[in-house]
């Protein structure tokens, strides 16, 4: 059975959908902390062609276990956001959630989340160091690149050359149709920013030489958008040329037939899919079991061909047309790809004090 329903939680409203997937055999689910039988679990993740991806495990997850499961279509700061406010009261709501890099090093410093026991998890031990960091206390579950896309009509149309490094964002000839991430809400896109912020000479949080970079075309800029996917639809629209973001967002609006270029420039970084238990989660036991599943080679595999991530699983290789085209682990050298350390992002409420000045909105 099939259930979506909206939510509307505190004074914010927030549009979340809920799909429960109810299923009996003769699975088992795993025992509670008390001995128990857990019999249902709850998780929090993104939407989108990623979101899909993810309910399909979940579903199939929810199948061979013979438990109900629920997939809570929330996005990575409305999920840290319900955290914050639940897990200090004692009613959390979910089992696992889904966060980004940043947002699982805060939680985790927040004490928001519990570290997972590697016995539960034995998927663990088969995955490279750069899925586990100790900055969170979850594994990474999906990766992807960050990089520039673009419109290649507007290029040609105009006869620009094809942006190749970071510091080709901030040109000012592409001004009347660039559209910066908005620090403080665009997730992927403001560490896309930050590599930026490092191409034009300073440090992955300075941000006032991208500033002043832009400057000389901010009146012109038509938008600054929460994340890539607002910026391709601008550019389906042909209201915009080019944006910051991941290449699995992109590789799915290619798939959906919006016509757009991705580059990768050198000093790269990759955005990863923690999943976590939140401390005080109902069924502790079967959200660590459903994080294991995910790291199985079934599970990321439907990462790969329905997302167009890359896998966190060694191993894992796509069999659909566009998963060919997606940059892995095994590439990541060619691209000098280095972690940005997560305090970096500790100001970027300043970041987009200094964008809203500088663009009027």
């Amino acid at each position: 059975m099939l259930e979506q329903r909206r939510r509307r939680t505190g004074a914010c409203v927030a549009t979340g959908v809920a799909l429960a997937v109810i299923v009996s055999g003769c699975g088992s689910g795993a025992g509670s902390a008390g001995g128990g039988r857990e019999d249902r679990l709850v998780v929090a993740a993104v939407g989108s062609q990623l979101g899909t991806a993810y309910k399909q495990i979940l579903q199939d997850f929810g199948r061979e276990r013979g438990v109900k499961v629920t997939y809570f279509e929330s996005s990575v700061p409305t999920t840290l956001t319900k955290l914050g406010a639940q897990v200090p009261a004692g009613k959390v709501q979910f089992d696992v959630a889904m966060l980004n890099d940043q947002a699982g090093a805060e939680a985790k410093v927040r004490r928001l989340t519990q570290p997972l026991d590697p016995a539960k998890v034995p998927n663990l031990k088969l995955l490279p160091d750069y899925a586990k960091p100790a900055s969170i206390d979850g594994p990474l579950t999906a990766l992807s690149l960050l990089g520039i896309a673009y419109s290649p009509k507007q290029f040609r149309a105009n006869d620009w050359a094809p942006p190749t490094r970071w510091e080709d964002f901030t040109d000012p000839k592409y001004g009347n149709c660039v559209i910066p991430p908005d620090p403080v809400n665009a997730g992927s896109g403001v560490v896309a920013l930050a590599l930026v912020n490092k191409a034009l000479g300073g440090d992955y949080g300075a941000i006032d030489a991208t500033v002043e970079r832009l400057r000389p075309s901010a009146k012109k800029v038509p938008a600054v958008t929460g994340n890539l996917a607002q910026t391709l639809q601008m550019m389906s629209q042909g209201t915009a040329c080019m944006g910051l973001g991941t290449q699995g967002v992109a590789l799915e609006a290619r798939a959906e037939g919006t016509d757009l270029a991705f580059v990768a420039p050198k000093g790269n970084s990759a955005v990863g899919l923690p999943l976590v238990v939140p401390k005080g989660a109902a069924h502790p036991n079967l959200a660590q079991d459903f994080i294991n599943y995910v790291l199985g080679a079934k599970a990321q595999q439907v990462i790969v061909d329905r997302a167009l991530w890359a896998p966190v699983r060694p191993g894992v290789k796509g069999t659909v047309p566009l998963a060919g085209e997606i940059i892995g682990p095994d590439r990541f050298a060619d691209h000098d790809v280095r972690p940005i350390p997560p305090t970096v992002f500790a100001d970027t409420a300043g970041w987009g004090r200094k964008f809203s000045e500088l663009f009027g909105r």
